[in-house]
């Protein structure tokens, strides 16, 4: 079983990146870089020039949440996700590309049953998440922004990976760690060191129940 983990930065995954580079398992990692457009670029250029394909591609990283009763540290699965800025304003009212006809914004993981029975992820609590060009730091875009979209967690490449994985017909999930509150922008709020060793963690854990 081959497995693509994507994350946006080095720094998201590096433990698990060094504790697993010498065990020669069949799992490669693309680190994109922050944002939905390159990491649709770098997955394209992979895919490019891949000589074989994936069962499984893993979208991991960090993310915030508009939720309060999602703790801090929390490695949870987001099984829906959407570009939340693409489509068309129509005066006080938001059109999706749905809405409008040019295509599909929203996307959902596609997991065979074969993965869901490892325990790492059938025991994740599933959460809807949006993809955005701006994580939201401000109290009155937020409000705006919650009233119109329906999402728990926010992060800059989820729907990217879901679109790419969807055109390949290749499995994809997406996990991610709460590192924050989507809130006025406050960074000693944050836990990002939480987020990322307990992200690593599952990682490891993972890996475990596929190929021990």
């Amino acid at each position: 079983m081959k497995i693509l983990i994507v994350a946006a930065t080095e720094f998201e995954v590096s433990a698990y990146h060094s504790k697993i580079k010498d065990d020669k398992l069949p799992v490669d990692i693309i680190i994109t870089g922050a944002g939905m457009v390159p990491t649709a670029f770098k997955l394209g250029q992979h895919f490019a020039t891949a000589a074989y394909t994936y069962d499984l591609i893993i979208n991991v990283g960090i993310a915030g949440s508009f939720r309060r009763d999602i703790r801090l540290g929390a490695v949870v699965r987001i099984n829906k996700d959407q570009f939340s800025e693409l489509g068309a304003e129509d005066g006080d009212d938001f059109l999706t590309f749905e809405d409008i006809g040019l295509g599909e914004s929203q996307y959902v993981d596609k997991l065979p049953e074969t993965f869901e029975r490892y325990s790492s992820i059938s025991k994740l609590e599933s959460f809807k998440g949006v993809t955005v060009n701006t994580v939201h730091g401000n109290s009155k875009s937020i409000e705006t922004f919650t009233s119109r979209v329906d999402a728990d967690l926010e992060s800059m490449e989820g729907a990217a990976v879901f679109y790419v994985a969807n055109a390949l017909n290749i499995p994809v999930l997406q996990v991610r760690s709460i590192s924050n509150y989507v809130e006025t922008r406050n960074r000693d709020s944050w836990d990002v060191r939480l987020a990322i060793t307990n992200l690593n963690n599952w990682l490891l854990n993972l890996t475990k129940d596929i190929y021990d």
